[in-house]
């Protein structure tokens, strides 16, 4: 899930009450994951990514996610053993081989990537009735097939 600054509020109590009816709901555990590390809680994203990976939900696409946490709280190991596991599930030569590529340039000069979100908005948007966009099922992403069947 994409989302700006604007809509974060609104998608954090969106995933937390969908979160609290079904705490296996994937598209709301996706959005929850999304905000914990646009927040920074980058414990809390990898929790959340386990969690998918463990109830076996775009595994690959969960691992590459979590090596992402995993590498902003500076655990190189971690991160470099979750994206080559990635890569052995559901290879993506470039994007694998840019993944390794900067964890291994990180993990040798010690400092951990830099991270930059746009500017929060002053003002929150409306509040639209009905269904949210966030809690919509997914079945794939828009540039790689599901496969959420690993």
């Amino acid at each position: 899930a994409h989302f700006s600054m604007c809509q974060l509020a609104l998608a954090k109590a969106d995933a937390e009450k969908a979160i609290s009816l079904d705490p296996r709901n994937p598209r709301a555990l996706d959005v929850a994951a999304n905000v914990a590390l646009r927040e920074r809680r980058y414990g809390e994203a990898v929790e959340i990514y386990t969690t998918f990976i463990d109830q076996k939900v775009n595994v690959a696409g969960n691992l590459r996610q979590r090596s992402m946490a995993e590498l902003w709280l500076g655990e190189f190991g971690k991160a470099l053993q979750d994206s080559d596991e990635a890569a052995r599930i559901d290879p993506d030569p470039t994007a694998d081989q840019a993944r390794r590529t900067m964890i291994a340039h990180l993990k040798s000069t010690g400092k951990k990537p830099v991270v930059r979100f746009g500017p929060p908005c002053a003002t929150p948007p409306p509040r639209e009735t009905g269904a949210t966009i966030y809690l919509q099922p997914v079945t794939s992403s828009p540039h790689r097939p599901s496969n959420a069947h690993r």
